[in-house]
């Protein structure tokens, strides 16, 4: 068996020295010292924008094609105003 240097032995990867890490807990109902039920309203918040952000961005494509056939003097499709809508 091979002997390690003296500086070898401190190192915990080397000489298998446990070393505790702290571990942060979810006690008292928080995480990293924010209540539970004010991170699962920031979840709820960031999910409704993200589906509002989305029907936004939905709405102006379809903005721009409606804007684009009038000034060509084209007519909308049938079903133009449904899908604006949401209907569809």
């Amino acid at each position: 068996m091979m002997k390690l240097s003296p500086r070898l032995t401190n190192d915990p990867l080397i000489s298998n020295a446990s070393v505790s890490i702290p571990k942060k807990t979810n006690t008292g109902g928080t995480v990293n010292g924010f209540p539970l039920k004010l991170l699962e309203l920031m979840v709820k918040v960031n999910k409704i924008l993200t589906t509002k952000k989305n029907k936004v961005k939905k709405l102006k494509e379809m903005n721009g094609e409606a804007e684009k056939r009038r000034s060509l003097g084209e007519s909308l499709p049938p079903d133009f105003e449904k899908k604006y809508a949401g209907y569809s």
